[in-house]
């Protein structure tokens, strides 16, 4: 079988579309990879001998995941995310039109339902997560990542913003890792960890992207809403940010270097970093809602904390969150076992081969 993957343009899909392609591959499948931004270029890529173009991204993509190729005359079959509604009518009409397309949550079916989408023609396969690449690094190599990344500030406070030096001290890291990072809950983070009693140790690590022009007002006054809240609650010294695009293997340096990943998301339409940090043997905080429910067990891979509608959205409970937080970091033990379980589970659930096996079974 010959698989065109289509992928929209942005670093997340091509994660997810570099996980599936291994699993085509590994069972047998003929891949070949490529962008929106190379099918712009030149559409003549549409017209090789596919059996199948599988279009990987969000529905905003639909025009050269869907369309175009159809147009070309091909069999399409998205793979589409939805963190909220269709608003646009020819989009609709377009993904109604196919025989069977992907979700990768039963979160975002829903929502594509609301919109008007006909769901018995979605199937939810989760994206898959390269347990190959995403896993406990060796000693020697986590400790290059904690050379790489620590700056002294040369603050007195706790920590001194420094991870080799919290690394040292066997201070608890916490790793939150999003496009930006309210839409990941760190303001309802900061809130928790305020609460917490001033002497427990910890740091807390936040690698954000910067965003797309369309959205530079609204990422600029969340990273202000957050520096202005970090200010208030005193946690200046225990905070720090890491901004930019990075490699996969960076970002799973940067896993393996924290305790706890947390991240009680505002939206999520999947969730690709809880099955990252699980993959790295992390145990994960985060909300009981979206499709977060839908790759973190409560209670044994992590924390799901309750959560409380709110404009727009909804939030967590910053007092479960507080809680729940506090429990993983006085308990070093806890955290081994809920990573370890953590790690089985998304292996079995969200390896390579066991997702492109479900893709090829609905193909």
């Amino acid at each position: 079988m010959r698989l065109l993957v289509l992928v929209e343009d942005w670093i997340s899909f091509y994660s997810q579309a570099d996980a599936l392609v291994k699993g085509l591959e590994m069972s047998g499948a003929e891949c070949r990879m490529v962008t929106i931004a190379q099918v712009k270029a030149s559409e003549e890529i549409l017209d090789d001998s596919w059996d199948y173009v599988l279009g990987v991204g969000s529905w905003y993509g639909s025009e050269y995941l869907v369309h175009k190729p159809l147009n070309h005359g091909k069999k399409v079959v998205p793979w589409l995310v939805s963190n909220g509604g269709v608003n646009k009518p020819e989009v609709v009409e377009l993904l109604n039109g196919l025989r069977k397309w992907f979700t990768p949550s039963e979160y975002c079916r829903q929502k594509f339902g609301a919109s008007g989408l006909d769901i018995t023609k979605i199937e939810v396969i989760p994206e898959a997560v390269d347990d190959d690449l995403w896993k406990p690094l060796p000693d020697e190599e986590g400790k290059r990542y904690e050379d790489l990344l620590s700056v002294s500030y040369g603050l007195e406070l706790p920590v001194k913003g420094d991870i080799r030096a919290a690394k040292a001290k066997e201070i608890p890291i916490l790793l939150t890792v999003g496009g930006d990072g309210t839409s990941k809950g760190v303001q309802e983070v900061f809130r928790a960890l305020a609460k917490l009693p001033a002497d427990q140790p910890w740091i807390y690590v936040i690698k954000t992207i910067p965003q797309g022009r369309e959205f530079d007002y609204a990422s600029l006054r969340r990273g202000l809403e957050e520096f202005k809240l970090v200010s208030k609650l005193g946690l200046e010294d225990r905070v720090r940010y890491i901004m930019g695009e990075f490699s996969a293997e960076f970002v799973n340096g940067l896993i393996n270097l924290c305790d706890i990943y947390v991240a009680p998301s505002r939206s999520e339409g999947f969730g690709l970093p809880f099955v990252q940090a699980g993959m790295c043997a992390k145990p994960v905080v985060s909300i009981d809602a979206l499709a977060v429910r839908e790759t973190v067990i409560d209670g044994v891979t992590g924390f799901l904390v309750k959560s409380k509608k709110a404009k727009p959205g909804i939030r967590a409970d910053t007092n479960e969150l507080s809680h729940d937080i506090g429990q993983l970091l006085s308990d070093r033990g806890l955290r081994e076992k809920m990573g370890q379980a953590a790690r089985e589970h998304c292996r079995k659930s969200f390896g390579p081969r066991i997702v492109a096996g479900r893709f090829l079974d609905q193909l």
